[in-house]
């Protein structure tokens, strides 16, 4: 049977907690941690958090949710993406 795919991102935690690999566990961690940006990915506290190769991906899930438009709805998310601009 086929590993529960919900699970191995948990398991990716629980494994470098376990080899002395840091994580926030508060906002205010997230907002002192040092944040190193390159060309080719964006690391805070030495972990992945976005990279080059993943460009073409996100830019393909852009297309498909804004395909029939982008709309305000209760301007939470999206007037502080506008408002970013």
């Amino acid at each position: 049977m086929e590993k529960n795919k919900m699970m191995e991102p948990q398991n990716r935690i629980l494994k470098i907690k376990a080899a002395g690999g840091k994580f926030a566990q508060h906002i205010g961690e997230w907002k002192d941690a040092r944040a190193t940006f390159t060309e080719e990915k964006l690391e805070i506290f030495g972990r992945p958090v976005m990279e080059k190769w993943e460009e073409p991906y996100m830019k393909e899930l852009a297309n498909i949710v804004t395909s029939n438009g982008l709309d305000f709805g209760q301007k939470k998310t999206d007037s502080r993406v506008y408002d970013a601009n």
